[in-house]
């Protein structure tokens, strides 16, 4: 009881001091300092341990997907490689070494020759499809398969809908559309009266078949190039069914095409190349089977006539060759094709640059070799040209090359 009145008269002198002590130590009450009872308790649901934070998820290769916690090939990649590292499609084997880049490499595509080639810069990669290959029996067949070039690896693709098998077909990309557009081909091998002249646009996943209600006639082995300025693409020539080649220029604007009727026309030919140059902003065709005899002409289109330029003496007067532009080094690229001499077809393994007016040749260390109806398209993910496949003369080829300006370099 002491203790009690000791605290109470503290307490009554609190009042007047400010303070409220008590004699016994272990009875000493501070209500200078009140609890803080602003923060009330965290009554939320508790956070979902059950997925893994982003940090801890395993990071899983090329074709395959997280399942129980661990990496696993996925239905359209049931190849295992190297260690579980990636998986590659039914189609593939593995390839052990990696790519110049350090990237994951399943096998190429089989052998092939006059395909189209396409790179699509929404999805960063080069689309595969059409052009001769061979069958078990290495025996010449139209190819039916489609295959992607990313910046890992080849990978098949199997779109829904279904093309006719074709060789000497075109791809250009259209920005207006963000698409990839198919035009033309010869749908039974080496026979001109099976030309069509059908156009197919690229969704990144599947094919649709367009109804423009005026095309040119059909065709194979013409040459298309896209011009930004008046958003437009633009057709010229090709081999009839008739097996004749032609002189007309086309423009699709995304709807529909439209025939021109310029003042001056190039000479009819087919396995000719075009490109847009934004340097000069004007269309550039070369040369090609041109009239039924090989040529080294190089022509513009500003989108009112067509000019020639002067030619280069040195140069060899070529068709079937790849070409395309580098928008990084503004320049033209050109490789291979084929000529005659004493009425046998000559393959060429030339790499020509042409900067908007005069056409150079360049001689790198290493080359891809000789070929004829090689493909070849601008990737810019690699930020390099992509060359791949051909003849040789002899054979078929399947393999793929890089040319960063000055060098070239095989990545398959």
């Amino acid at each position: 009881m002491r203790n009690r009145f000791t605290l109470v008269a503290s307490c009554l002198s609190f009042l007047l001091s400010g303070s409220c002590t008590s004699s016994n130590p272990q009875q000493v009450v501070d209500l200078g300092m009140t609890p803080d009872l602003s923060v009330s308790a965290d009554l939320a649901s508790p956070p979902d341990l059950t997925t893994l934070p982003p940090d801890l998820v395993p990071g899983c290769g090329f074709g395959q997907t997280l399942s129980a916690g661990s990496c696993a090939c996925d239905t359209a990649h049931p190849t295992l490689c190297n260690g579980n590292v990636y998986c590659c499609s039914a189609a593939q084997t593995c390839l052990p070494a990696a790519g110049p880049r350090g990237e994951t490499r399943c096998s190429a595509p089989p052998v092939r020759e006059a395909s189209a080639l396409g790179y699509d810069p929404v999805r960063n990669n080069l689309i595969l499809r059409t052009g001769t290959c061979l069958d078990a029996g290495q025996n010449p067949v139209l190819c039916a398969d489609q295959w992607t070039l990313g910046q890992i690896t080849w990978d098949p693709q199997t779109p829904t809908t279904a093309i006719t098998p074709r060789s000497g077909s075109i791809m250009t990309w259209l920005p207006s559309k963000q698409t990839l557009l198919l035009f033309g081909g010869q749908t039974t091998l080496n026979t001109a009266t099976s030309a069509v002249n059908d156009l197919y646009a690229w969704s990144g996943t599947d094919w649709s078949k367009l109804a423009p209600a005026t095309s040119p006639s059909a065709r194979a082995y013409s040459a298309m190039a896209y011009d930004p300025g008046r958003q437009v693409m633009v057709l010229f020539g090709g081999v009839d069914r008739t097996d004749n080649s032609l002189s007309d220029t086309w423009e699709y604007n995304g709807t529909t095409w439209r025939m021109l009727a310029p003042a001056n026309e190039p000479g009819a030919r087919e396995g000719h190349g075009m490109i847009y140059d934004p340097g000069t902003k004007r269309i550039v065709m070369h040369a090609g089977l041109v009239a039924g005899v090989y040529d080294r002409d190089t022509w513009v289109y500003d989108g009112n006539d067509w000019s020639q330029l002067a030619n280069n003496a040195a140069m060899a007067v070529h068709g079937y060759f790849a070409m395309a532009y580098d928008p990084g080094r503004n320049v033209t690229v050109l490789y291979g094709g084929e000529n005659t001499m004493g009425g046998n077809t000559v393959v060429l393994g030339e790499t020509w640059e042409f900067n908007g007016t005069t056409w150079t040749m360049r001689t790198p260390a290493a080359t891809p070799g000789k070929r004829t109806k090689a493909v070849m398209a601008y990737d810019a993910g690699r930020k390099q040209m992509v060359l791949v496949g051909g003849n040789n003369g002899t054979n078929l080829l399947r393999d793929a090359w890089t040319w960063d300006g000055t060098n070239w370099t095989q990545i398959y």
